[in-house]
């Protein structure tokens, strides 16, 4: 290689060395996003034209929100574990009378423990509705998005994603069904 070409090199591996220490120096001092579990509401409620949120109704709705969240167990249920592994074992062991009582068992504590699910989410988004309804966001969403959609649009403010139904556990969100 003769000279220039080197003096060349060297100069765009410099310029990529001071480029990609702008870049980590820029996105080091960026400040983080936080997470506004209201954004999709506050654009749906936006986009049918209704009244934006009061600080009071957003305070009222993160309340809710933290609520529902505090009232879901943080751990899995230690019963709900143990008739897992004994039906397991049963199937192992080919045991199917005892499976099938284990299977009746689990069963009951997963439904139990769905119960208490649904019911955290049915206060949630009863507040929630109720909240809209007393800023007057209600009847314009409902108008826009129609009863169904509202519900899931504020199904949504349990940390629900787009898509899936009343199956789907956790993932019953604002364009899923219910």
């Amino acid at each position: 290689m003769n000279l220039r070409s080197r003096i060349f090199h060297i100069a765009i591996m410099t310029l990529c060395v001071l480029a990609a220490g702008t870049m980590t120096s820029m996105a080091q001092q960026m400040p983080q996003r936080q997470f506004d579990p209201l954004s999709h509401l506050k654009r749906a409620i936006n986009q049918a034209g209704a009244p934006e949120l009061s600080a009071q109704q957003e305070i009222e709705l993160t309340t809710l929100i933290k609520s529902y969240r505090d009232s879901l167990p943080s751990e899995p249920d230690d019963a709900i574990e143990a008739a897992r592994d004994a039906f397991n074992s049963a199937i192992l062991a080919g045991d199917l009378a005892t499976a099938q009582a284990q299977a009746t068992v689990l069963s009951t504590l997963l439904a139990r423990l769905n119960n208490a699910r649904m019911i955290a989410l049915a206060k949630l988004e009863i507040g929630a509705l109720a909240v809209l309804k007393s800023g007057g966001q209600l009847d314009p969403m409902i108008r826009k998005y129609g009863e169904e959609r509202v519900l899931n649009i504020v199904g949504s403010l349990a940390g629900r994603s787009l898509g899936g139904g009343p199956g789907d556990g956790p993932d019953r969100g604002p364009g899923g069904g219910r």
